[in-house]
């Protein structure tokens, strides 16, 4: 076996040896950071994904989105469908693996206690750290079309071991990555301008999670600018990708078409309703709440958390509720960038795209209601990508990722000691301090970019 790894290497070219290197040390590294993290307490969306798949086993996929088989005192499921084919597929096979593995051990079921919980945390990890590896290798093809092997390493790099990626999929168990792998799949068919995988993988992105969906002007548009005059490909691309995702959604309707109407906007609001949900972000900003922390006496108590004094979005200001203030600025800040995006109307994919769904990105996550801390993730890969052709943008890839990282600590933080002083994550003038800087950097880059929109070539 170790022989024939040597010879694979040898036939490697020397490039893609150096490729496959830094992926399988991210890996590794992943796997690392998740096996440390079981050790502590399991984040409550963990407990439901884990409640969410064991219903789908024992009951049905359907079931799932009632509250009559709920185990851990969570929530029903208030996830897309394709969130809960992942984690039922993970749960699937964590139960084959844990059979094979008892046989082997001769081992009566539920005898080994690492098979009954680090596997099943480890699988429900796995696909977002794999999907971490997609995003990379993606951005690595991006920019290895302009510039050298060495400068896409580089950049891939520079999201493959962002603490905000590592820290998010590994030691926390979310989910972002795979949605914005999928998302990230659909740009780079886009630059192919194969239009069916185009759409297929976009609508699934939106069918793991929701979250993307303001994108969804700015890419239809492009995707139009690019393959105009033919309207055949295009409008057939959107029709067979839309009843694709509708066929996997037969198992929970037979009209699922109404089913997912209803799902979204039954939870289009979220669970809290406060104008920010622990989001360091413009509300933040201005209404300066606080995030109170527990005790550091032991990890439960010290990882218990509490929002205090942020706003509902249905409090009015102005006659206006909070939330309608919120989507007119974001509608203000992405009509700018959508005019930069019809006023390029090339034939020929651009970078700019990158820069310009960045903003759109971190506008979101500055102004629109009920942002979650994740939320900014989506803005990660498209910066990395745009940094590693414009040097000049790596800071605000490397202050965004400083303020992220401390904003999902502040939220989840079940290891102690603290990696930030406790006076210091309990302060509300720090807290506050964070979200003037990211809305300082926030309009800094945004002038920025315009300029870069404004002359380009």
């Amino acid at each position: 076996m170790i022989a024939y790894a040597k010879c694979l290497l040898l036939k490697m070219k020397y490039s893609t040896r150096y490729l496959a290197f830094i992926l399988v040390i991210g890996f590794i590294l992943r796997i690392g950071i998740s096996f440390w993290s079981f050790e502590y307490r399991e984040n409550t969306d963990v407990l439901r994904y884990k409640d969410w798949a064991r219903i789908s086993y024992l009951h049905s996929l359907k079931n799932t989105y009632t509250t009559d088989n709920l185990e851990f005192g969570t929530l029903a499921n208030n996830q897309p469908p394709g969130s809960l084919y992942v984690i039922s597929g993970m749960y699937q096979i964590n139960l084959y693996s844990a059979r094979i593995l008892l046989k082997i051990l001769h081992g009566a079921p539920g005898s080994i206690q690492w098979i009954n919980g680090y596997l099943l945390n480890f699988y429900l990890r796995l696909p977002a750290m794999i999907c971490d590896l997609i995003i990379s290798f993606l951005i690595y093809l991006f920019i290895k079309k302009t510039k050298s092997h060495k400068a896409a390493l580089s950049c891939m790099s520079l999201f493959l071991f962002n603490p905000v990626v590592l820290y998010n999929s590994s030691f926390w168990g979310q989910m972002d990555s795979i949605n914005n792998a999928f998302f990230m799949s659909s740009l780079y068919f886009l630059s192919k301008k194969r239009l069916l995988l185009f759409f297929t993988t976009f609508f699934l992105s939106l069918y793991i999670k929701f979250s993307l969906i303001f994108m969804f002007p700015f890419i239809l548009h492009y995707a139009w600018t690019l393959t105009y005059p033919k309207i055949k490909n295009y409008a057939s691309s959107i029709t067979i990708s839309a009843f694709s995702v509708l066929a996997l959604t037969l198992p929970f309707s037979r009209t699922p078409w109404l089913w997912l109407y209803e799902l979204f906007i039954k939870n289009a609001g979220g669970e809290m309703q406060n104008i920010t949900t622990f989001a360091l972000n413009f509300w933040w900003f201005l209404y300066r709440p606080i995030i109170i922390i527990g005790k550091p006496f032991n990890n439960f108590e010290f990882s218990e958390i509490l929002l205090i004094g942020s706003p509902l979005s249905q409090q009015t200001f102005l006659r206006l509720s909070l939330e309608i203030w919120g989507y007119l600025l974001f509608c203000i800040f992405s009509g700018i960038l959508f005019y930069f995006l019809f006023k390029q109307n090339k034939k020929v994919f651009s970078h700019h795209i990158f820069l310009i769904l960045s903003l759109v990105a971190l506008s979101a996550f500055m102004f629109l209601p009920r942002m979650h801390e994740r939320y900014m993730y989506p803005l990660f890969p498209l910066l990395a990508i745009y940094a590693g052709l414009e040097k000049k943008i790596q800071i605000y890839y490397y202050i965004f990722s400083f303020i992220n990282i401390i904003n999902l600590y502040l939220v989840w933080h079940p290891a102690l000691p603290p990696l930030i002083p406790y006076i210091l994550m309990t302060n509300a003038t720090f807290q506050w301090s964070i979200s003037g800087i990211s809305i300082f950097c926030f309009l800094k880059l945004f002038y920025v970019g315009i300029n870069y929109l404004k002359y380009e070539k």
